[in-house]
């Protein structure tokens, strides 16, 4: 009898569940194969020279994208993903993993050439070294 009441009650928790809807402001949009030239002084990073990902996200109601694709090395590639935004002072923002041992963050780049220094951080959050994008 127990079991019955406990599927009773699943089974008004589901039929609940599935009447109600998630609010949603747009449709996202996908921006397929953005393309910077990268440039890095760091070890083992040297010969990547391109991060190339496509970024979705609500263009109409939000200013963040997430951000999804591969750096591009001379000897291989590291999946890549994250997030990027444009700031209120029209500047352009990315935090993108390379592989999973690091991250490459830029802050404050150009709004209108999406370029500049970024730098490169390891798990812990310490600044390993520092890149320059360019797209």
């Amino acid at each position: 009898m127990d079991l019955l009441k406990k599927l009773a009650v699943l089974v008004v928790a589901l039929l609940s569940a599935s009447g109600s809807s998630a609010q949603t402001f747009g449709s996202p949009s996908t921006y397929s194969g953005l393309t910077w030239a990268v440039s890095t002084d760091m070890g083992g990073l040297t010969s990547c020279n391109q991060l190339f990902v496509d970024a979705t996200g609500d263009v109409y109601n939000s200013n963040d994208y997430v951000i999804y694709g591969t750096l591009n090395c001379s000897d291989g590639s590291y999946f890549s993903s994250g997030n990027a935004y444009f700031g209120t002072s029209g500047s352009f923002n990315m935090s993108v993993s390379i592989g999973v041992a690091f991250k490459l963050v830029c802050v404050g780049l150009s709004g209108a050439t999406l370029s500049g220094s970024c730098g490169i951080y390891d798990n812990l959050g310490t600044q390993t070294g520092t890149a320059f994008v360019s797209y």
